[in-house]
């Protein structure tokens, strides 16, 4: 058994004994609280993690916590913002280019996928977007895959209809 677990019991059977001295005022009712609170307690501790919690140990030293901000490691560079106005739900990047080729990812929102192309020089080229014929679709995520016979890229998007769509991006329409 760990530190962790030891103090844990420990903690519960004292809770036990002084629920047990608190209810020893005759009435009877002690025998009844002795099995609901002994039952509660083993319900608590075996369904406690082995990760070990604040505050079981007590305090250890004196004074505030310090909490540490971190500086970001990155800084901004350029952003897209897209002419329907809606969130944009979900964004991943095509994993499966090769050496050399420029990366692409899509973004999905409202009823819109869009495809774009990070260039060298940081900026971002809008390649391909599509529009779901129901404008009450709301596409939530988009994951890249590509076609095992061709090797052409897919990418397949969901949404608030429930409805997954494949689209080639090179024959330029939806697939499935």
């Amino acid at each position: 058994m760990s530190d962790s677990e030891d103090n844990v019991l420990n903690l519960c059977t004292k809770k036990a004994r002084m629920s047990l001295v608190a209810n020893a005022d005759g009435s009877g009712d002690d025998q009844d609280d002795k099995s609901s609170t002994a039952s509660t307690i083993m319900e608590d501790a075996s369904s406690r993690s082995d990760t070990p919690t604040q505050g079981v140990g007590g305090r250890r030293g004196r004074g505030r916590n310090k909490k540490w901000r971190t500086k970001l490691q990155f800084k901004c560079t350029n952003f897209v913002k897209e002419d329907h106005g809606q969130p944009i739900f979900g964004i991943d990047v095509n994993k499966n280019t090769k050496d050399g080729e420029p990366i692409v990812f899509a973004s999905v929102g409202h009823n819109r996928v869009t495809i774009y192309e990070l260039q060298e020089n940081g900026k971002i080229k809008l390649l391909q977007a599509y529009a779901d014929p129901c404008a009450d679709e709301n596409f939530y995520c988009c994951a890249w895959s590509f076609d095992d016979v061709t090797g052409q890229p897919l990418v397949a998007v969901a949404g608030l209809r429930g409805i997954i769509r494949i689209l080639s991006p090179i024959a330029l329409c939806c697939v499935k």
